[in-house]
C-alpha cells in the first residue's frame, strides 16, 4: 500500500476500536469487559489478490478477512485491540504503518468463529 493510494475522502466507513479486559466484579466473580477505545472513519476493502495468495498460504481464511485503512493511532496494539465493523468483531492479524510516515495504518482483520 502506497501513501498516494490513500485519500481522506475514501475514509467513509465508521469502525470502533475496542478493548477487552478481564475484570473482577464486586462479588469476586471474573467477568469479561468490553470498552470502546475510539471510533474512527476508515476505508474498508477486501485484501488484494496478491495479499490473498499470501494469506491463504499462511492459513488465514480470506472469506472472513477485511483490510481497514484509517488514520494513524499511536497506541494501537494488535494484542489488546479489536475492530468492530457492522456488528462483527475482527481480530487484528497484521498492522502496517503505511510508508512508516505515521499518517495511516493498514490493518488486516479476521472474524474468528
Amino acid at each position: 500500500m502506497k501513501l498516494k493510494d490513500i485519500s481522506s475522502s475514501n475514509l467513509k466507513h465508521i469502525i470502533e476500536i475496542i478493548e477487552y479486559s478481564n475484570a473482577i466484579d464486586s462479588d469476586g466473580i471474573p467477568s469479561d469487559g468490553e470498552s470502546v477505545v475510539t471510533t474512527v472513519r476508515a476505508r474498508v476493502d477486501t485484501p488484494s489478490l496478491k495479499r490473498q495468495e499470501t494469506l491463504v498460504a499462511q492459513g488465514i481464511n480470506i472469506s472472513k478477512s477485511l483490510m481497514f485503512i484509517f488514520r494513524y493511532l499511536k497506541n494501537f496494539d494488535s494484542e489488546k485491540h479489536k475492530i468492530r465493523y457492522k456488528g462483527r468483531v475482527y481480530e487484528v492479524e497484521g498492522i502496517e504503518n503505511v510508508e512508516e510516515k505515521d499518517l495511516f495504518l493498514n490493518v488486516l482483520g479476521e472474524v474468528k468463529s
